[in-house]
Parts: structure tokens; sequence; C-alpha cells
């Protein structure tokens, strides 16, 4: 099975956040996305976060500082062994560092972006229009 990470970094506030325009697999290219790739063997999910953040931006982060908020998953229930096209996407949110500090650390574009209604008509890859929220919402919910 596949595994991969998306992150999404948010500023102190959650007003804004980092993304990047994607260039690869082919079915992204051209549409922003949350900061991520794929688990290499033996990492764990947020050591996989870290090193991808830092390689895409620039910015260097802990495990600590992600939190996972999701875990996507295509199976095919039916097949065993699990085929090729399986995978998973696990999904972390962190706030509080200094975004602004963002540079492009490959060939993509880096961008830190407003989080408010006009972000829903940026050319995105689709589930991010409700990931982005949910990521925020766990990051910043009130405390009770």
């Amino acid at each position: 099975m596949k595994r991969y990470v998306l992150g999404f970094m948010f500023n102190a506030a959650g007003a804004t956040l980092v993304l990047i325009k994607k260039n690869k697999p082919k079915w992204q290219a051209g549409l922003w996305n949350g900061v991520g790739g794929k688990i290499e063997e033996g990492e764990s999910p947020a050591y996989a976060m870290v090193r991808e953040f830092q390689e895409e931006t620039g910015l260097e982060t802990v495990q600590t500082d992600w939190k996972p908020v999701a875990l996507m998953r295509h199976r095919d229930p039916g097949a065993w062994p699990p085929k090729l096209e399986d995978f998973e996407v696990h999904v972390f949110a962190c706030a509080g560092q200094n975004i602004t500090a963002v540079h492009t650390a490959t060939d993509e574009v880096v961008i830190v972006r407003r989080v408010d209604a006009s972000l829903m008509d940026y050319n995105m890859v689709p589930n991010l229009k409700w990931l982005i929220w949910l990521a925020r919402e766990a990051l910043f919910e009130k405390q009770i």
C-alpha cells in the first residue's frame, strides 16, 4: 500500500496557510494543494510530514508541531493481497510557525494564502475545499 502525508501549516491566528502549486502527479498538475508527499520505508507519518515540509518549503519543524487530523484510505475490499493502487493519506495541521518565511525549495510554487471564502475559488485539489476547514477547526477549536 502506498502511504502519503498532507500538511496544512497555518499562522498562529489561523488566518493564513501555506499552499503549494503541484507539478506532479499528473492529475494534480497546476492545482493548489497542501504540502506533503510519500512516506518512505521505516518512517512514521509524523516524521515524513516534517521531512516533506522542510524539503518543499525550507521551514524546519518537529514532529510534535504537527497534529494528526484525518486519515484517508482507499482500498479495494475484495482484493487480496492489496493492489498497488491502494493508498492512505495521513493529514496533519500545524500552527504558530513564521509562515512568511516559506520559500520554494523545489520547482513548485509555494504561497501563503488567506483562509477566507475566496479560498474556495482557487483551482485546488477538490478535497481541499473541506480538508482545509477540517484542519483549521482541529487546531483552533474553542476549548470549553
